[in-house]
């Protein structure tokens, strides 16, 4: 995901407050809550507390949760939980229907 903030003062600001970000990322559906996994390839916060503004996320399916996601026209939320940035979102269906075939 991409934090885009075209002000470059205010980006660094935002930025500077959202250390960690990546490990407060779900998806609720069906009765299941994936966290987001991120890559491992670098440290994305500095030790000043501050984030990337790209970070590189995975989830990581078992058999049961693919089978549920699959199922059309169901609830699926996106859930930020960082203590200075919160939001739910609603996944369109076709949204879900694309990443579906991620699993085909």
């Amino acid at each position: 995901f991409m934090i885009e903030i075209d002000d470059p003062i205010r980006r660094a600001e935002v930025l500077g407050k959202l250390g960690g970000i990546e490990h407060h990322l779900y998806l609720r559906f069906a009765g299941h809550t994936l966290q987001s996994q991120p890559e491992d390839d670098l440290n994305r916060t500095t030790e000043s507390g501050k984030t990337s503004a790209i970070h590189f996320i995975h989830w990581v399916f078992t058999e049961e949760q693919i089978a549920a996601f699959a199922k059309p026209n169901q609830d699926i939320i996106v859930e930020m939980t960082h203590p200075d940035f919160s939001f739910k979102a609603l996944m369109l269906e076709s949204v879900r229907s694309a990443l579906q075939e991620d699993f085909e």
